[in-house]
């Protein structure tokens, strides 16, 4: 997964999220590029959910 964190931003809480709403990962991120390993899940979408401060980013994932 490689969702890019704006300027600016450099840590945040990351989560991912299945349809269900349902955490499935929990990471802090440093830095503009996010590593996270989903070989383990099955086929779907699912969703990255980052926040810092006041913003908050979804980005939707689709696992082959």
């Amino acid at each position: 997964l490689p969702p890019q964190l704006p300027e600016g931003i450099e840590s945040t809480p990351l989560e991912l999220v299945d349809l269900n709403g349902r955490i499935l990962r929990n990471k802090n991120t440093r830095g503009m590029t996010i590593s996270l390993n989903v070989s383990d899940l099955p086929s779907g979408s699912y969703v990255v959910r980052l926040s810092s401060g006041q913003t908050l980013l979804h980005h939707t994932v689709i696992v082959r």
